[in-house]
């Protein structure tokens, strides 16, 4: 999140760089300011919290992500197989689709492990 910021930045910078007509004078001026911001001890530990709490953010939504993931794979191969029984497309053996065991006529089918891997059919 932090270099997408500085990007921007320096995009904006050099946009204005190059746009301006102030020439030399404006873009040392501006290379001052920002090396003055850059070093300021509250611009720095500004950004440490910034940083910080963007990790923080991020790992949560990483660990949400990782749970629900599986949730709802498992939902979306029940949906499937509910509806490939409603068309009658069923796999003819009703206890093998029910409790999970064979994968015969679900896409996906559930290991031992909790995972999902693809059946060929």
């Amino acid at each position: 999140m932090r270099l997408y910021r500085i990007s921007f930045v320096a995009g904006l910078a050099v946009g204005f760089v190059a746009g301006t007509r102030a020439g030399r004078e404006r873009y040392d001026q501006m290379v001052q300011m920002a090396k003055t911001t850059r070093e300021n001890p509250t611009f720095q530990q500004a950004m440490g919290t910034i940083q910080s709490q963007a990790t923080d953010l991020f790992s949560t939504a990483q660990h949400k992500v990782a749970e629900g993931v599986p949730q709802l794979a498992h939902a979306a191969a029940h949906k499937v197989d509910d509806m490939r029984h409603r068309n009658g497309h069923g796999s003819g053996n009703g206890k093998a689709a029910a409790n999970g065991k064979g994968g015969e006529g679900r896409p996906f089918a559930a290991t031992t492990s909790g995972h999902f891997k693809h059946s060929s059919h």
